[in-house]
């Protein structure tokens, strides 16, 4: 089973899929005011008036979406005029995250993951295979990931 359809249920679609279109640098062709496909795609991306009255006060579930350049999309975000949560803040791990509302409130998360990093799947194999070939244990054998802003080194 996978996801097939995310719908953003909504009183104006035409203003929320504009807005999407904008953030999203994408076109669809379609003004329709009751439905609009944004992303086709994978998993689509809708945008649906289904006659209900929506509160906005969406606090249930997010969309994320990872980006190449975060500091680029912050200054976009910006420039539409979108209500800031948390401006783009290093995680931990190592990713960048920012979140922001929608014109219905619905949060979205943007994220990017460091270039060009050694992964834990990666890490752990290598460490394995160091391992296996019985490394001597008056050299050593260094291996550093990159957690955050912290270098580990393992030496055996």
């Amino acid at each position: 089973m996978k996801i097939g359809e995310v719908s953003l249920l909504t009183n104006d679609v035409r203003r929320l899929a504009t807005f999407y279109k904008e953030l999203l640098e994408i076109e669809n062709d379609s003004e329709d005011e009751t439905h609009q496909f944004l992303i086709t795609e994978g998993t689509t991306l809708t945008v649906y008036n289904d006659g209900s009255i929506k509160n906005n006060q969406n606090q249930n579930i997010c969309l994320a979406f990872t980006v190449d350049d975060i500091e680029k999309e912050y200054k976009k975000v910006l420039s539409m005029g979108a209500k800031i949560i948390e401006a783009p803040t290093k995680r931990p791990w190592g990713a960048i995250n920012m979140r922001f509302y929608d014109p219905d409130n619905n949060m979205i998360f943007f994220r990017s993951f460091p270039k060009n990093r050694m992964t834990i799947a990666s890490f752990c194999a290598c460490f394995y295979a160091c391992k296996k070939q019985n490394v001597s244990q008056d050299l050593f054998f260094i291996v550093s990931l990159s957690i955050s802003d912290f270098i580990i080194k393992f030496a055996f």
